[in-house]
């Protein structure tokens, strides 16, 4: 006889929730590498230019905000030719928070988010709730793609600005 844990595992398996609930899971996976991974590309900097003040000395908001003023503040590295990437990856990571800390429930959503979301596909706004619902992998795609080039155009302006023997060769 199945205990009471089996049969809601087994309603989620056949709810129509599923597919959100993967996703969403998957979705904070992703976002939790690209953090990671932009931390990790700091302290590798650190590291490289010797220097005392690491990505944690900084305040700023969460992981990814520590690590931009850590890039443009500490090693003097010019990210603006990446603020509207940047300004994409914040409403990302507005959506990684309503999902990690609310159920994916944005309270009082401004209409950039919305628009964004509107624009996106794989995901949608339920406005009655005011949750995010991920529909489809076509979203967590596209966010691989964007956190990816981000990173990848980071690192290079490091280069380009950190190592400027580097790129005469």
């Amino acid at each position: 006889m199945p205990d009471a844990f089996d049969i809601y595992e087994m309603e989620i398996m056949n709810s129509s929730e599923f597919p959100n609930i993967l996703n969403q899971s998957i979705y904070l996976t992703i976002y939790s590498t690209f953090e990671n991974e932009f931390f990790k590309l700091c302290e590798w900097c650190q590291k490289a230019e010797s220097l005392k003040i690491g990505p944690k000395d900084i305040n700023g908001q969460g992981y990814i905000g520590q690590c931009r003023k850590y890039i443009t503040n500490v090693l003097d590295v010019s990210l603006d030719s990446l603020n509207d990437e940047w300004t994409e990856i914040k409403k990302y990571q507005l959506i990684r928070n309503s999902i990690a800390h609310n159920n994916g429930i944005i309270k009082s959503p401004k209409n950039d988010i919305l628009k964004f979301i509107e624009s996106s596909n794989g995901i949608s706004f339920d406005t009655e709730k005011s949750q995010v619902k991920m529909e489809s992998i076509d979203f967590l795609k596209t966010l691989i793609d964007k956190l990816t080039n981000f990173l990848s155009e980071t690192a290079e302006r490091i280069i380009e600005e950190k190592m400027p023997a580097h790129n005469n060769v």
